[in-house]
Formats: C-alpha cells, sequence, structure tokens
C-alpha cells in the first residue's frame, strides 16, 4: 500500500527539481522525509508491540517468534521505510547511474551473511543479512547520491545533517521502545481487547514523544502549515457543495 503513496512522488519530483531548483528539492526532501521518519516510526513501535501478542492470540503460543527475531524484522522494516523517500527523489531526478554498482554489492552482502548466520540462529539469521546488507551499502549510498548528486550546492552539511536528524528520532524510538518494553511486559495482553490497547497506548506515547522532541523542527512547522491548508481548503469545498 505504502508504494502507491510512493510512486506518486517521483512525476511531481522531477518537475521539481525542473522548475523550481535544487534547494527546493532539498527542502521538499527534508519535509517528506520528516513525515515518513514520524510514520514509519509509529509502525515499528506498534510492530514490535504487537506482533508477538497478535501471533499467540490468533495462532498460539507455539508460533511466537523470540524477541531477537522479533527486533531484528522491525529493524529491517524500519531501515527499508527509512530509505523509500530518498529512493523516490532519486528515481524522480534520474539518478540511477550513480549507484548502479550497488544492488551487485547489497545481493552479495545479504547471501554471504545470511548463509553464513543461518545454520546457528536460523530465522534470524536470515534477517540479519538483510540488515546487514542494508546498513553497509544502502544505509549511505543512496543519500551520498541524492545529496553529492541531486542537492549538489553544500551537500557535505547537509548530509551530515540528514544523519544527525536520522539518530536523534532512532534516539527517541529507542527510547519509547525501552518504556513500552517496561511497561507492557507488566500488562501481558490476553484477548483482542487488550491487543487494541496496546497498540492505543503505543499510539499515544510516539505521539507524545515526537511532539515533545520535535515540535520545533522546521519540517514540522512547515508540515502543520500545509496540513491547515489543505483542512481549509476541504472545508471550502464541503461548503459549496452543501449551498
Amino acid at each position: 500500500m505504502m508504494s502507491y503513496v510512493y510512486n506518486s512522488f517521483s512525476p511531481a519530483i522531477g518537475n521539481l527539481a525542473a522548475s523550481d531548483g535544487r534547494e527546493k528539492v532539498y527542502e521538499i526532501h527534508s519535509a517528506l522525509n520528516f513525515l515518513m521518519s514520524l510514520l514509519y516510526g509509529w509502525l515499528a513501535l506498534c510492530l514490535a508491540a504487537l506482533f508477538n501478542p497478535f501471533i499467540r492470540l490468533f495462532f498460539g503460543k507455539p508460533y511466537v517468534l523470540p524477541l531477537p527475531t522479533v527486533l531484528l524484522v522491525v529493524l529491517d522494516f524500519y531501515l527499508h521505510g527509512m530509505r523509500q523517500m530518498t529512493l523516490r527523489f532519486r528515481d524522480g531526478m534520474g539518478l540511477y547511474w550513480y549507484d548502479r554498482y550497488k544492488p551487485i554489492a547489497e545481493t552479495l552482502l545479504n547471501l554471504t551473511v545470511s548463509v553464513a548466520l543461518v545454520g546457528r540462529f536460523g530465522i534470524a539469521g536470515v534477517v540479519a543479512g538483510t540488515v546487514a546488507s542494508t546498513l553497509l551499502t544502502n544505509f549511505w549510498v543512496e543519500p551520498f547520491v541524492f545529496f553529492r548528486y541531486g542537492v549538489q550546492e553544500g551537500w557535505k552539511c547537509k548530509l551530515a545533517r540528514y544523519y544527525a536528524r536520522y539518530a536523534a528520532h532512532a534516539a527517541v524510538l529507542a527510547a519509547d521502545g525501552v518504556v513500552l518494553w517496561a511497561l507492557c511486559s507488566r500488562l501481558p495482553v490476553r484477548n483482542l481487547a487488550g491487543w487494541v490497547l496496546r497498540g492505543l497506548f503505543c499510539t499515544a506515547l510516539y505521539a507524545l514523544s515526537v511532539l515533545l522532541a520535535f515540535r520545533r523542527r522546521h519540517e514540522w512547522r512547515y508540515l502543520w502549515g500545509k496540513g491547515l491548508e489543505q483542512l481549509e481548503m476541504l472545508k471550502a469545498r464541503l461548503k459549496s457543495i452543501f449551498q
């Protein structure tokens, strides 16, 4: 479902780069990447808290995965999601050539690490191979290509800022995870209502933490303003329909 959202951006990004310049591209990328980081942070936190309780409720305790495996799955999901907006900008700006060897390196690393670990760690070893290949290739190659060849002006400082913001969001997410684990370990999920309540608690905890941590960020104010503009437009349309 998320792929439809991402893919819809690509044509607009190409037009943006051609008409408004690279500084505007950087501004829009920062805002959309921030939005996606909030979304995937929430999804990752909920996945970590709700995955095994869901399996236990609907399939039984024998199918529950060990905690390290769940955390690796969540990490892989989060890393995958955090890549997507930069990839859409790369696609929209036609920067494929600069990372043409990356898929080969990623595949070789994934296979090597997965085969080396699967015998000892099973599913966790396979997922660890995917995580390792992502961190050793995609995590640094894709942002480098976008900032170096897409943004260009001041790209080193902007790339450093990108990773600093990535680390800040990951730190908030990790802190939420620790709090959530400490609380939820004392409140096991026994039925569907409990599972839903845990999800609501995850959402409230995450919303509070990102509000406290990021409310002063330029991207937050930018997205908030755009959201209010869309609401005003929606109100005007509804008013015109019912008048």
